[in-house]
């Protein structure tokens, strides 16, 4: 993906090594955000952090997008389409707001909308999928605001505590 997404109040670009700053380190401090993303068990660092995106950007398969706030450029989120497989048409899902002032303001349907209407329109995903703890009620309004369904995908991996929600494109 080369250009960017663009919302009402932000843009979605490819995640580069320069995004990933101190800033984005300080996310995983975040209590909030400790609770219910994979990677924050680990409490990464700068390197733990910069090694990871590297090994994402050339993945065929994955997604990685920063969001930034438009007229600011600050970088508030990321979001991961994280097994895109073309040839089934499908794709699973994951968000973080890192920044905290952020939250809670409809940020991701807003993004999560305008990056599958992308996936959909250049790559033909038509079902996207998403594990979400069963405990995160904000997240899984968020995801029902934006036509997510609780139902089972077996392309999607969960863990133990987590429900699956699928949206399908027509």
């Amino acid at each position: 993906m080369k250009d960017s997404i663009t919302t009402q109040r932000f843009y979605l670009r490819p995640i580069t090594i320069d995004d990933v700053t101190e800033r984005y380190v300080d996310w995983f401090k975040d209590e909030d955000i400790i609770k219910f993303i994979k990677m924050s068990k680990s409490k990464p660092d700068l390197m733990d952090l910069q090694k990871y995106v590297i090994s994402k950007l050339d993945c065929e398969n994955v997604f990685f997008l920063g969001i930034f706030e438009k007229y600011s450029n600050n970088h508030i989120g990321n979001l991961k389409f994280e097994p895109v497989s073309i040839k089934d048409g499908n794709a699973t899902f994951g968000i973080m707001i890192g920044e905290k002032e952020w939250r809670g303001k409809g940020v991701a349907s807003e993004v999560l909308n305008a990056s599958i209407e992308w996936l959909y329109q250049y790559r033909g995903i038509r079902l996207v999928g998403l594990g979400v703890d069963k405990n995160n009620l904000s997240a899984i309004r968020a995801y029902e605001k934006s036509g997510f369904v609780v139902d089972q995908a077996d392309f999607i991996i969960t863990k133990p505590g987590d429900i699956t929600m699928i949206k399908k494109m027509t």
